[in-house]
């Protein structure tokens, strides 16, 4: 049977069954806004520069207003994928790591995603080629360390992703169909490796800092400036999956912006085939956080509560008059 709840601005909330746990029923949420599609997978996208957020845009089927919040402007979008549909928030909030962390962790709070992507270009290094896209396994911080006299000590900083994502991406990365979405991607490879980030631009192979990454990170497969952000400011979130995609633009030793577009779009192309292929059911299962749980129920004087077997409120239960049940 399903038991009704109504609030004091007349909502009902309906719990079926038993051992159902309540948190987070207020109207607003525990601190954020209310996702505006609720029934909706809700994906963040974040692009550091503007090439990558036309690259993204285009594959929005439907668009909504802009938003400007928290002086963070949001584009608003949904697509469709195989299972169900997406409601999609995008973010430009520019290049480095730091901007980057503070965008993520802002976004997440205001929309509350299942999802969080980084999409956008990258410098390759090593076992890729303009145009092939790099699927972040892990990200290096590899600016961490203790700066010497003449010497460099290394201290690692270094983030996952969601294995959740990345062994979906491998299932599609054995199939070319997410060619099919970019004009230019028939000769691109799609390229599992860790991704290193710093506030730098390294345009030699004879610099310090790539030296540098030669001795501790050689294994690094790209460079760019916010992977390590974004993956420090998922971390927060354990109910938020997180991961990276870069387009390959240039190569280490030859920089050009000549490939920025081409690589933006075969990185948003595989993003969205990604997207496609998901379960929302498989998303949900693997969140930590129920998205059904809820706090501070509050419920007016006049309103009838029923409330089946075996309910555990974490939080406030108001129930009129300034009763308080606490859970």
């Amino acid at each position: 049977m399903n038991n009704v709840i109504k609030d004091n601005n007349n909502s009902t909330i309906v719990i079926g069954g038993t051992n159902n746990t309540i948190n987070n029923a207020h109207p607003m949420g525990t601190g954020g806004r209310r996702p505006q599609t609720p029934n909706m997978i809700r994906i963040l996208i974040l692009t550091p520069l503007p090439i990558e957020i036309k690259a993204v845009l285009k594959f929005l089927e439907t668009t909504q207003d802009p938003e400007v919040l928290e002086s963070t402007a949001f584009e608003k979008g949904t697509f469709t994928g195989k299972h169900q549909q997406y409601s999609i928030v995008v973010c430009e909030p520019g290049a480095q790591n730091t901007p980057m962390a503070l965008a993520t962790e802002k976004s997440i709070k205001l929309f509350k995603p299942h999802i969080a992507l980084l999409i956008g270009i990258a410098g390759g290094v090593k076992d890729v080629k303009l145009g092939d896209v790099v699927i972040a396994k892990k990200a290096y911080g590899y600016e961490s360390g203790k700066e010497g006299a003449d010497v460099f000590w290394a201290r690692p900083s270094v983030e996952s992703f969601s294995h959740f994502l990345l062994a979906h991406a491998q299932l599609i990365s054995r199939r070319d169909n997410w060619k099919q979405r970019a004009s230019a991607a028939n000769n691109a490879n799609i390229v599992f490796g860790p991704i290193a980030a710093g506030d730098k631009v390294i345009v030699s192979s004879q610099s310090e800092i790539y030296q540098r990454l030669k001795l501790h990170y050689n294994d690094t497969t790209a460079l760019e400036m916010e992977a390590i952000g974004f993956a420090t400011a998922i971390q927060n979130h354990r109910d938020v999956h997180g991961l990276a995609i870069r387009g390959i633009s240039d190569l280490l030793d030859h920089k050009s912006d000549d490939f920025q577009a081409m690589a933006a779009e075969n990185a948003a192309a595989f993003a969205f085939e990604l997207l496609y292929h998901l379960d929302a059911k498989e998303i949900l299962r693997q969140t930590p956080a129920a998205a059904t749980s809820a706090s501070n129920i509050h419920v007016s004087n006049s309103e009838n509560v029923v409330i089946g077997s075996n309910i555990k409120v974490n939080g406030d239960f108001h129930l009129g008059n300034n009763n308080t049940t606490k859970g």
